[in-house]
């Protein structure tokens, strides 16, 4: 078990603050193309549920931030989560994910820190309505036990993660419904490896910098109760480059978060081919 200081659990968060503010930074100051040449970063975050539309084809995004949790017996969870995007053609690419840093401190006071897992996903877009307006996709997987011992996110083994999405617009309103599935590599007897996952977003655009939106998501596992969340942000559209986003959610069960808060910054990194 590793022991951290407060002098060293500061650090660690300036550490990850750095990180985001650099990410940034090289994005806006990038001189390789014109801002009006640019196609524009497509932000997954700052919900649970993915939209159907993937990145522009060819150009690499990056996603990352900071969410601090707190459960209903006390204990504490800070991560750094991270997504890198990269759109083979508008109807398929890759998603690749994870916890770049985590600290977390149980119940009793005894503090952990380290890595997290690692999640590797295809992305399809599949049917477009004619109009324009609906579209559905299909993300699958897999998630790789990665964390330092005591931080993994999943079952601990290799998870295999399904997610289908539909996405439509609705008297200016974005909306993103999402069903997943997720089979655990392992459960202990009498919970089934098999968790359904489901979250329901709905976002609008305030003004040409500024949306909000709100997100309903929960899991269910048989053998297990239930975890459902309330989840509402705000994003401000710094660039077509660059999005920020901040928002917290709250647990509506026992078994979810008591809350979480959380910010990050969604980047359009640059052009591969």
């Amino acid at each position: 078990m590793h022991w951290l200081t407060n002098k060293n659990k500061n650090l660690n968060k300036i550490n990850m603050l750095h990180v985001i503010a650099v990410l940034s930074l090289a994005a806006v100051i990038s001189p390789a193309f014109a801002e009006e040449a640019l196609p524009s970063v497509t932000p997954y975050r700052p919900t649970v549920s993915n939209q159907a539309a993937l990145s522009a084809p060819g150009w690499a995004e990056v996603e990352t931030g900071w969410v601090t949790s707190q459960a209903n017996d006390g204990s504490n969870r800070g991560s750094l989560p991270y997504l890198v995007k990269f759109a083979f053609t508008d109807r398929m690419g890759l998603l690749l994910g994870g916890e770049g840093y985590v600290s977390q401190r149980d119940a009793a006071g005894d503090q952990l820190n380290g890595s997290g897992d690692t999640m590797l996903l295809l992305k399809h877009k599949l049917g477009v309505s004619e109009d324009g307006n609906s579209a559905f996709g299909l993300e699958y997987g897999l998630s790789s036990p990665t964390a330092s011992s005591g931080l993994n996110s999943g079952s601990g083994m290799k998870d295999h993660l399904m997610n289908g999405i539909y996405s439509t617009n609705v008297a200016g309103h974005s909306i993103d419904l999402n069903l997943n599935l997720t089979t655990l590599g392992t459960a202990v007897a009498g919970e089934s490896r098999q968790q359904w996952g489901w979250a329901t977003s709905v976002s609008r655009v305030l003004n040409d910098r500024w949306s909000v939106s709100a997100e309903l998501s929960g899991t269910a596992r048989q053998g297990t109760k239930p975890s459902d969340q309330l989840l509402v942000a705000a994003s401000y559209e710094m660039s077509r480059r660059v999005v920020w986003d901040a928002g917290l959610a709250a647990g509506l069960n026992d078994t979810a978060a008591k809350w979480s808060v959380f910010a990050g910054v969604s980047i359009l990194v640059g052009k591969i081919y």
